[in-house]
C-alpha cells in the first residue's frame, strides 16, 4: 500500500525534474509571441491607402516613406526579440545569482519592478539607436531629428512593459516550482518518518511476540520434550514469517494466517485443553492484503487477556471476511474488557493502522455478554505492493 504521502509525491509536475528544459521552452514561447503581436501590428499598418487626394508623384513618395518605415519595423521586430531574449536570459541569471526566489514577495517585486525600468530603458535606447543609425532617418525626416528624444521616451514604456510581461511569468512559474519543490521535500520528509516509525514499531513487536513465545517453550521443555521440540518448530517458522515480513508493509492474508497458526500451535502446547481455538476464513478474504503480524498481535492480546490472565478454560474465535471494499476480521475471546485497550499491542496496532490508512479507528473493542471481540477493518481500494 502507498501511503498518502506517497501517492502525492508521485504526482507532482513533470517540471520539477526538467526545469532547465522548462525555462528554454518558456523563452522561446515568450519571445514567439512578442514576435506574432509585433508583425501582426505591421502587417496591419502596411498599406498606403489614403482618403486625400494626391497626385501619382506624392503617391510614389508615400509608398517610398511606407516602404522604408516597414522595412524598419521589421528590422525593429527582430532586434525587438533578440534584445527581449538577452535581456530577459541575463536578468534570469542575476536573480538566481542574488537570491531574489530566496526573498519575501514585497521586495521580489520591488527588485522585479526596478529592473523592468531599467531593462525597458536599455531596450528603447539600442532600438532607437539602430533605427537612427541604419536608416539615416534624421537626414530623412526633419520631423525625426526634431523629436528623436521624444520618440525614444515613447519605446520605453512599451518595452517595460514587454519585460515585466515576462517578469511577471517567469518569477509566478519560479514561485510555484519553489513550492511544489518544498511541498515535495515536505512529503519526503513525512514518508521517511513514517517509514522509520513503521519500522521501530516493527522492532518492538517482534521482541515482544518472541519473549512471549520464548517462555511458552521453555515451560515444555520439562513436562513434555517432544511437544517442545515441535513448539521449538512453530517457533522458528514464525520468526522466519516475521524476519521475512519486517520491510513489507502489506501482505496477503493466507501468509499472515500462517505465522497465527503457527502462533496458535505454540500457545495450545502452553495452555493444553484450557485453550479452545475456533477459525473461520472466508476464501476470497485470503488474497486481501493485511499489515504483516496484525492479527497475530491481536490474537496474542486475545489468549493473553483472555485465557492466560483467568483461571479456567478460555476460548478464541476468530473470522475474517471481505465486507464493503475493506477485510473485516473479528477476533473474539471470553475475557473482560477492562484495561484490554491500553496493551503496548494495541497501542501498536492502531498507530500502524493510523500511518498506513489515515485513521486508528478502524480498530474496535467492545464487550458482549461472553467475552470482548477486537474488530479491525483493512481497506481494500487502494493501490498495493508487497514491498515499500
Amino acid at each position: 500500500m502507498l501511503p498518502i504521502s506517497a501517492r502525492l509525491i508521485s504526482r507532482t509536475p513533470l517540471l520539477l525534474q526538467r526545469e532547465k528544459a522548462g525555462y528554454w521552452i518558456f523563452q522561446g514561447i515568450f519571445v514567439l509571441i512578442i514576435f506574432s503581436v509585433n508583425a501582426v501590428g505591421i502587417l496591419l499598418a502596411n498599406t498606403t491607402d489614403t482618403a486625400i487626394p494626391i497626385t501619382s508623384e506624392q503617391l510614389a513618395e508615400l509608398k517610398r516613406l511606407m516602404a522604408d518605415f516597414i522595412r524598419l519595423a521589421w528590422v525593429e521586430g527582430v532586434l525587438e526579440i533578440a534584445l527581449i531574449f538577452l535581456l530577459t536570459h541575463a536578468l534570469h541569471l542575476y536573480s538566481r545569482r542574488r537570491g531574489w526566489l530566496e526573498e519575501t514577495v514585497p521586495r521580489l517585486v520591488a527588485r522585479a519592478s526596478v529592473a523592468c525600468v531599467v531593462l525597458g530603458w536599455v531596450m528603447a535606447m539600442t532600438l532607437h539607436a539602430v533605427s537612427l543609425l541604419a536608416f539615416d532617418l534624421p537626414n530623412e525626416s526633419p520631423f525625426l531629428s526634431r523629436n528623436s528624444a521624444l520618440l525614444m521616451l515613447a519605446r520605453w514604456p512599451t518595452a517595460a512593459l514587454e519585460i515585466a510581461a515576462w517578469c511577471a511569468l517567469y518569477y509566478g512559474f519560479q514561485a510555484y516550482t519553489r513550492l511544489s519543490r518544498l511541498q515535495l521535500e515536505r512529503l519526503q520528509q513525512e514518508a521517511a518518518a513514517k517509514d522509520a516509525r513503521l519500522d521501530t514499531i516493527a522492532a518492538q513487536l517482534n521482541p515482544h511476540f518472541l519473549f512471549n513465545s520464548l517462555n511458552t517453550v521453555r515451560g515444555l521443555i520439562e513436562e513434555d520434550p517432544d511437544r517442545a521440540r515441535d513448539s521449538v518448530t512453530a517457533l522458528a517458522r514464525v520468526l522466519r514469517a516475521s524476519l521475512e515480513n519486517t520491510r513489507q508493509r502489506l501482505i496477503p492474508l493466507a501468509e499472515e494466517m500462517e505465522t497465527v497458526e503457527a502462533h496458535l500451535s505454540l500457545e495450545i502446547a502452553r495452555h493444553g485443553t484450557r485453550l479452545t481455538v475456533t477459525g473461520e476464513i472466508a476464501p476470497e478474504a485470503l488474497t486481501a492484503m493485511v499489515p504483516p503480524l496484525l492479527i497475530q498481535t491481536l490474537v496474542e492480546n486475545a489468549i493473553k487477556h483472555g485465557v492466560a490472565a483467568q483461571p479456567g478454560p478460555g476460548f478464541v474465535r476468530y473470522a475474517a471476511r471481505i465486507e464493503h471494499s475493506a477485510l473485516r476480521v473479528e477476533i473474539h475471546n471470553g475475557g473482560e474488557l477492562g484495561r484490554l485497550g491500553d496493551g503496548l499491542g494495541l497501542i501498536h496496532t492502531r498507530e500502524r493502522l493510523l500511518l498506513l490508512f489515515g485513521s486508528a479507528d478502524l480498530l474496535e473493542l467492545f464487550a458482549g455478554t461472553d467475552g470482548v471481540t477486537a474488530r479491525v477493518r483493512i481497506p481494500q481500494n487502494l493501490p498495493t505492493e508487497h514491498t515499500p
